[in-house]
Formats: C-alpha cells, sequence, structure tokens
C-alpha cells in the first residue's frame, strides 16, 4: 500500500520530469491481463492495464516493429514511442487485453509459442510453476529428481526463492527434457494441466485482424543460454511454421526468458528475423556480438505493480537502482 501510494504520489508530483529524457523508442514486455490471479505469475487486471495506457498515452505514441526502420530513428518523431510488446499467447490476452488496446486505438505485438497454441498448454515455466503451488499446498519437502537433475523442494523457504533457485537448474535443458520431467512430477502430484489457457490459431488471426503484430517466442519455450542441437527448431522452424499460418513474414524473434547465448542471437539473424527482442537487465549480449542489420531491442520487463509504478519504470526511475 504506501508502494502504491509513494508512486502516486510521485506521479501527481510530475516527479517523472526530472528524469532524463526517454530514448526515443522505448519496448515494454510484458505477458498476462486477466482478473484469475497467480502467486508466482499474476497478471496485471485489466483496470490497472488500462490505467496504465492512459498514463502513456499523454508522454508517448504507440507503434510497432512494422512501423520501424532497422534502428534508424523516424524523421516524422515528435515525441518518443512506446511499443507494447506481450510473450507467450495466452488466451487472456484477447479477453481482457485486446478489448482495450482496440478500444484505445492501440496496436501492439504478440509473440507466441507454437506448441501452446498447437496443443493449448501453456507454456513450461507455468507447469512448473503450478508444479510448485501443488507441493507447497502439500506443507511438506518434496525431491524433483530424474537422471542427473536433482533438486530438494525445501517449504521452509519462501517459494518465490524455491522457484528463482529451481529455474536457474532448469534453465540448462531443452524442452524434451522439461516436458517429460513436468509430465513425470504432474503424474507424480495427480494434476492436470488445463488445456484452454493458450490462444489457438483462430484467435491469433482474429487477433491479427485487429492490428495485432504476431512475432515468434520460439516453438517449445526453450531456454536458448546454452549450445544446443535444438536451436533450428526453436528458432527457424518456429518462423516457418507461424508464417504459414497466419500467412504473413514474421519478422521478430522474442529470446524465452531473455536468456541468450550469443550463437543463438546469430542464429536468429541468419533465420531472417528483423528484430531481436530481449530483456533489459537480463542476458546481455556484448556489444561486439549485436548486429546491425537486424534492430536489436532490450525491453523493459512490466510487472504485476500498479500503473503508477509500471508508469516510473517506463521512463527510467528503476534503472537508477540497477546500475
Amino acid at each position: 500500500m504506501l508502494r502504491h501510494i509513494f508512486f502516486q504520489l510521485s506521479y501527481a508530483l510530475r516527479i517523472y520530469r526530472l528524469l532524463p529524457s526517454s530514448p526515443w523508442v522505448t519496448v515494454l514486455c510484458l505477458h498476462r491481463v486477466g482478473v484469475h490471479s497467480h502467486p508466482l505469475f499474476p497478471p496485471l487486471s485489466p483496470n490497472t492495464f488500462r490505467k496504465f495506457i492512459h498514463l502513456l498515452k499523454r508522454e508517448f505514441d504507440f507503434t510497432t516493429f512494422t512501423y520501424l526502420g532497422v534502428g534508424d530513428k523516424p524523421i516524422a518523431c515528435k515525441r518518443p514511442f512506446v511499443i507494447l510488446s506481450f510473450d507467450d499467447g495466452y488466451k487472456d490476452f484477447m479477453e481482457y487485453a485486446l478489448p482495450i488496446l482496440v478500444e484505445e486505438k492501440i496496436p501492439s505485438n504478440h509473440n507466441i509459442i507454437v506448441d501452446c497454441v498447437e496443443t493449448g498448454k501453456p507454456p513450461w515455466t507455468q507447469r512448473f510453476n503450478n508444479i510448485l503451488l501443488k507441493i507447497f499446498s502439500l506443507k511438506k519437502d518434496f525431491v524433483i529428481e530424474k537422471a542427473a537433475f536433482h533438486f530438494r523442494v525445501n517449504i521452509k523457504q519462501s517459494i518465490h526463492k524455491v522457484k528463482k533457485d529451481l529455474f536457474k537448474q532448469l534453465f540448462n535443458y531443452d524442452y524434451p527434457f522439461l516436458n517429460e520431467l513436468a509430465s513425470e512430477l504432474e503424474n507424480r502430484l495427480d494434476m492436470e494441466q488445463a488445456q484452454d489457457q493458450m490462444m489457438n490459431w483462430n484467435d491469433i488471426n482474429e487477433c491479427q485482424r485487429w492490428g495485432v503484430e504476431i512475432g515468434s517466442h520460439s516453438y517449445y519455450h526453450s531456454p536458448l543460454c546454452n549450445p544446443s542441437d535444438f536451436w533450428e527448431k526453436e528458432i527457424s522452424q518456429s518462423k516457418i511454421h507461424i508464417e504459414s499460418r497466419i500467412g504473413k513474414v514474421v519478422h521478430t524473434f522474442a529470446f524465452p526468458n531473455g536468456l541468450v547465448h550469443p550463437e543463438a542471437y546469430q542464429a536468429a539473424v541468419q533465420a531472417g528475423y528483423r528484430n531481436i527482442l530481449l530483456i533489459e537487465g537480463g542476458s546481455m549480449l556484448s556489444v561486439e556480438h549485436l548486429s546491425n542489420q537486424v534492430g536489436n531491442y532490450f525491453r523493459r520487463l512490466i510487472r504485476h505493480a500498479s500503473p503508477y509504478e509500471n508508469y516510473f519504470n517506463v521512463v527510467g526511475f528503476h534503472r537508477l537502482f540497477h546500475r
């Protein structure tokens, strides 16, 4: 509550005017907008999202990657641009976010996971979120193991710390292993994952008709931070498959979880993507790794917070404390 009051008061006093000017384009990374909360992956409420949009409208113009050149500032740029870039392809985007975007006449970018569209299942990351919730509900320690993988869930720790430590290990594996491990745990815990959480191809094509630019967020959402033969499937094949289903060229690739190996980055460039989306403050590539043949965008992560705090995040307030 105090945090909310601080940012609301700071906005009312126009404290953000004291910050350095925004760059000519700021790309935001969002995920879910909806009414069903989740302790480990909470969405923005529709009301929070709408208010956030209204705050942005006062200082920014909205655009998409389609209308930007490769790293070139448009000549007619009177106000800084902002791009709303969503990841994953959850169905609540269409139910709660899209109506607001259409009403406010705001374009957006949405990067989808092919397998999630095909199966209706959530990404492996969300499956493990749900697995952790189930384990903590049992109120006793639990061992997760498969082959050489071993992780002990200590329920005396914060569930958020356990998630951070678990995912740090999981990020070293490709999707086939992650999927098998998740399936084994779901069986052990007698769990069933919902099959209708993700948009299908009809939903995605409907989003396109309302001005949503579709990009790739990989085929299976594998971490792309370690060398792997699986990269071609995740990077190149996801592009080809999405293009065959939406009838348009896919120009944008968003690295899952912001994790990127320099060679995976080069694979995305060679696959023909025009825009590479990373996460600000995540696994940063060195300048020498970046290609001038593509647009490189380090997105600012928008979390579950008040519209005022998220606005201050957009204009660079939070960066002052993470240098």
